[in-house]
């Protein structure tokens, strides 16, 4: 019996997912190391209440896109003249994406300046080319669909 049971451990695969919070340093690491800092003076990626924010820091304020995860439908990372563009598309019907501007007054505080409509095409981050190496654009379009599974969304795969 203890034979048999041996023999069942050992050929029994183990499948180990990444947890949520492992899922999102990796991304966010990625992502802010590979930021295309012609593009972006100083951008960087948080995660809160089943969100992904992409704060772009700037002289006199901060720019805030935030996307619902669930509602992301479409990861692009598409090859473009300096790089790659990463694509975070939501579904047809929702209005995933919030974008803010704060505005630094003169007392050190920051005021909402301007809230641009959401919109429902998701959102575009530029990154540089060296993401070509070490499959990282495969390895990062799978960490941004695990995590978005992992929220109840679901990613529409590429079929043509």
């Amino acid at each position: 019996m203890k034979c048999i049971f041996l023999i069942t451990l050992f050929f029994t695969q183990f499948s180990i997912a990444q947890t949520k919070g492992d899922t999102q340093v990796w991304i966010k690491s990625t992502v802010e190391n590979f930021a295309d800092r012609n593009q972006y003076n100083n951008l960087n990626v948080y995660f809160d209440n089943n969100k992904i924010w992409f704060v772009e820091r700037e002289d006199g304020g901060t720019f805030h896109k935030e996307l619902d995860l669930k509602y992301i439908t479409q990861i692009i990372i598409k090859e473009n003249n300096s790089g790659y563009t990463l694509i975070l598309g939501c579904s047809y019907d929702k209005l995933c994406c919030e974008m803010k501007h704060y505005k630094i007054t003169n007392e050190g505080t920051a005021r909402l300046s301007e809230v641009e409509p959401d919109n429902k095409g998701g959102v575009n981050i530029l990154l540089v080319r060296g993401l070509r190496e070490d499959n990282m654009v495969q390895r990062l379009k799978k960490a941004i669909s695990h995590l978005i599974s992992l929220n109840g969304g679901k990613v529409i795969s590429d079929t043509f």
